[in-house]
């Protein structure tokens, strides 16, 4: 996006600035956790899914609400994030 910009780049920084800090605040919500958790392209670039460990822990937060107590489908759950994480089976 910002290459569509380079001529006016003084412009937009503001606006640019307020859509990133927006975003930055909206990532340490569990909810969006798990959105970019689930997203292919961050998913599987280690340098930055390494460095947010705080994604995982809201990712195991909603895990946690929405199978309270259902055991198999945690268990479920759990096994299908690992052969996502991995790219196995229909994943790869």
């Amino acid at each position: 996006m910002l290459r569509r910009f380079q001529k006016r780049k003084a412009r937009v920084k503001h606006f640019i600035d307020i859509i990133n800090n927006r975003w930055d605040g909206q990532l340490y919500r569990n909810l969006y956790a798990v959105a970019f958790w689930l997203n292919p392209q961050f998913q599987y670039d280690a340098n930055i899914m390494d460095k947010l460990m705080s994604i995982i822990s809201g990712l195991l937060d909603v895990l946690e609400k929405y199978a309270h107590e259902n055991l198999p489908l945690q268990s479920k759950i759990t096994s299908e994030m690992k052969l996502f994480r991995n790219a196995k089976h229909d994943f790869g």
